[in-house]
């Protein structure tokens, strides 16, 4: 019997499938645009990235997906 995860992570795969020739793998510390670098956050969770975009000076705006949900416990 499949484990919630695996099920899971096939749903995941599967929706993937539909945008398959667009999706570009990058490595850590790829930077497509002046001041826009994407991070590896491995820490977190196997494969989880962040967005790191400077804003002038010393600051970065850090653009972390999973950080961000509508309906808060």
């Amino acid at each position: 019997m499949r484990t919630e995860t695996e099920n899971i992570s096939g749903i995941y795969r599967r929706s993937l499938y539909a945008y398959e020739s667009d999706v570009v793998l990058v490595a850590n510390g790829t930077s497509p645009l002046p001041g826009v670098t994407f991070l590896l956050y491995l820490d977190h969770t196997p494969g989880h990235s962040v967005i790191q975009i400077d804003v002038g000076g010393d600051r970065r705006l850090m653009c972390v997906g999973d950080a961000w949900f509508s309906q808060p416990d």
